[in-house]
């Protein structure tokens, strides 16, 4: 299950890629168009931005533009720049490991280890220009 964090995320760059004449697009713009809060997409994008994916311009006809092809940006990149975790199916790295285990070492690591390498992976193949067809399909 998506977070709303990640829907969002790809709501605007969907919503940023098919940006007239590819010009910068103000968080504000996007937010009203997408109908999501405003400062919570100025977060988003900020992270977005951190990570490579998304490029900003500043000035009066400033904005925000993709740094790359909608082919090259992958579910997995934009989780992993707003750090949404694809998948937590193990108790793996997390605080308290024996409230989560029924012993040490958990006999069921390598299983979810395995699950989450999969599902990464999965997730690394799937690009954000698959979200815009889909989206261009809708309306």
């Amino acid at each position: 299950m998506l977070s709303t964090k990640t829907e969002y995320a790809i709501r605007g760059l969907v919503e940023l890629a098919g940006a007239q004449e590819k010009r910068p697009v103000a968080v504000r713009e996007v937010s009203k168009r997408q109908n999501l809060p405003a400062k919570y997409m100025e977060h988003i994008f900020k992270s977005l931005k951190s990570a490579g994916i998304l490029k900003s311009i500043k000035g009066a006809a400033g904005g925000y533009i993709l740094q790359k092809s909608p082919d090259e940006i992958s579910l997995q990149e934009i989780m992993s720049a707003i750090a949404e975790e694809p998948v937590s199916l193990n108790c793996h790295g997390r605080e308290g490991i024996r409230e989560y285990c029924v012993g040490l070492p958990c006999d069921f690591l390598s299983v979810w280890i395995e699950i989450e390498k999969e599902l990464e992976n999965h997730l690394a193949e799937i690009k954000l220009s698959r979200f815009i067809v889909n989206n261009e399909e809708r309306i």
